[in-house]
């Protein structure tokens, strides 16, 4: 299973490679949508495992974003 850091990491470094202006943000706040979170509990629990079907999600939303699609949407 994959981890929040782990998850965050490599979708930072993705859209840092794209040029996103606000990488890390970016992540989060995907993420965050996901999983019903607030941003402060992805750096107080950066072990949690993350499952297969949250993965994917993450990873379809994190496409879009690469596209430029703007992250409120």
């Amino acid at each position: 299973m994959t981890t929040v850091a782990e998850l965050l990491k490599e979708a930072v470094n993705k859209f840092k490679s794209a040029g996103i202006e606000t990488p890390q943000l970016d992540a989060e706040v995907i993420l965050c949508n996901i999983m019903n979170f607030e941003r402060i509990q992805l750096h107080i629990y950066p072990e949690r495992e993350i499952s297969q079907e949250i993965c994917r999600k993450f990873w379809e939303l994190v496409e879009k974003r690469l596209n430029r699609m703007p992250i409120q949407y």
